[in-house]
């Protein structure tokens, strides 16, 4: 099932009513993402992809990429960059022809993914707050630290898959997004600086 997300409130907000609006229960596979993604890889390798890192009980969420590092800075980019701790790929252009890949690293576990693709099962996200904090100013960021953070204090293991995902636009890191890294911060504040362990993936 597809459910596309309309005048949400927030980017949360989107994913609360999705998840409502498709009854999902605990066992279900939930693929959170943005509207500008493609995946280029076939269904069945796709599938076979998706299967094998949920139905590990001790998974998280798996993306296609992330930072095995989190710190103050929040943002998982920067912090893959400041500490070469980042992982995955992603393909970024408007098509086929103007499409070039984004190497951030090795396939790796993470401490937090890239929210332009998130999956877990039902369980996991049943298990973690789905409502960011009322300090936090914008309502379009940072809902991916925010998520995958969460399962990393549970001791989830939140992993980079070998996905290929073309991805329309390069984010967006405005003005609000970079105000609310220190009210991120402050909401996690006791769980930072993070770091994964990298055994497997």
């Amino acid at each position: 099932m597809v459910y596309f997300a309309r005048n949400a409130d927030s980017m949360l907000g989107a994913l609360r009513e999705g998840l409502k609006s498709c009854d999902v229960t605990s066992h279900d596979y939930i693929i959170f993402c943005h509207d500008d993604i493609e995946i280029l890889n076939n269904k069945e390798y796709f599938n076979a992809i998706i299967d094998s890192k949920l139905s590990d009980r001790m998974t998280g969420f798996i993306g296609c990429a992330g930072t095995a590092i989190v710190t103050k800075d929040i943002n998982w980019f920067a912090c893959s960059r400041k500490h070469n701790s980042g992982g995955g790929m992603v393909y970024h252009g408007k098509d086929y022809k103007s499409m070039y890949p984004t190497s951030y690293g090795a396939v790796k576990n993470v401490v937090t993914l890239d929210g332009v693709f998130l999956a877990a099962t039902g369980k996991v996200f049943n298990g973690i707050n789905l409502t960011a904090p009322k300090s936090w100013v914008s309502k379009w960021h940072h809902y991916d630290t925010f998520l995958t953070l969460q399962t990393h204090v549970q001791k989830k293991i939140n992993r980079i898959a070998p996905l290929s995902i073309r991805h329309e636009s390069g984010g967006d890191y405005n003005k609000d997004y970079v105000s609310d890294i220190p009210r991120v911060a402050r909401s996690f504040n006791k769980y930072l600086p993070a770091s994964q362990q990298n055994q497997d993936f």
